[in-house]
């Protein structure tokens, strides 16, 4: 078996069911079941939780880097990059560079993952995080690289964010959150 299809259709003939059955169990339609098990397409994200359960097992290949235990887990929560971004405080361009391979994890990012993959999913409250009552005006963020004495890039690099997200926060268009949020209220704390 090498396809999640092929372990649905097998798991479905040894309980002798019907596609049309499991579809009911796994809140889906019968040609999703059929899709599925033909290998015509892959379920969505937000189906594997149920798709696991009916299976009793994760078929999910196991993953040896910090990157595919992330994505392996984002998986079988059945969260899109953006609900696991929100659920560990950071923009979800942040963890589809990770997924890509475009950048890897460092310094309190890195713990995060690693305490996020051995708590499978958990997150406990995190000493130092700063109250979602702490506000950011875009004036604030604007004015950081020049009293840090940093480029837009250099910062954005400090902070583990692509520059882009750090033009939209100075812009207002997004504020950063979780520990985007900690790690300039410490810059900014650090520049007064």
């Amino acid at each position: 078996m090498k396809t999640l299809g092929d372990h649905i259709r097998k798991r479905r003939l040894d309980l002798g069911l019907l596609q049309k059955e499991v579809a009911e169990q796994l809140g889906v339609d019968t040609a999703s079941i059929c899709n599925w098990e033909s290998n015509e397409i892959q379920p969505m994200v937000h189906c594997l939780p149920g798709i696991i359960a009916f299976l009793g097992h994760n078929p999910l290949p196991e993953a040896g880097d910090l990157i595919g235990k992330l994505n392996r887990l984002r998986s079988t929560l059945g969260l899109t990059q953006e609900q696991l971004a929100q659920k560990l405080g950071i923009d979800e361009s942040t963890i589809a560079g990770w997924e890509r391979g475009d950048n890897t994890p460092v310094g309190s990012y890195r713990k995060l993952l690693e305490d996020f993959i051995t708590g499978d999913g958990l997150l406990s409250a995190r000493p130092g995080t700063v109250s979602a009552r702490t506000r950011f005006s875009a004036r604030k963020i604007t004015s950081l690289p020049e009293k840090l004495g940093l480029t837009k890039t250099a910062l954005a690099r400090q902070i583990g964010v692509n520059v882009n997200t750090l033009w939209r926060w100075e812009r207002g268009d997004r504020k950063p959150h979780g520990l985007h949020r900690k790690l300039i209220a410490d810059l900014m704390r650090d520049s007064d």
